[in-house]
């Protein structure tokens, strides 16, 4: 299979926290599984990978509850061996207390 990957930028603000309501990711439909693992220390190790809820009628996949880090990297990730279109990618980030 071929592993396809994507990762973002660092999400940094002075190292204030910064919490993370949800990241979609709209992709071309029947696209396969693909799974969002996070980072707290600069890209260095990344966590679990957890795989994404569809919706929008199998063209996006969804994360909620992705909690909060000073330095977060975002990695999204798919092994499936069929044709990949990656349209777009939304992430909700909250600065403050929460």
């Amino acid at each position: 299979s071929i592993r396809r990957e994507r990762r973002g930028v660092h999400l940094a603000n002075e190292q204030k926290r910064n919490y993370f309501r949800s990241l979609q990711l709209e992709i071309e439909p029947d696209a396969g599984d693909f799974t969002l693992e996070t980072s707290n220390d600069g890209a260095a190790t990344f966590g679990v990978p957890v795989t994404g809820r569809v919706n929008y009628g199998n063209a996006g996949r969804f994360w909620g509850r992705l909690g909060s880090s000073r330095d977060r990297v975002f990695r999204v990730r798919s092994l499936a061996a069929i044709k990949h279109v990656w349209n777009d990618a939304y992430l909700e980030p909250v600065q403050g207390v929460q």
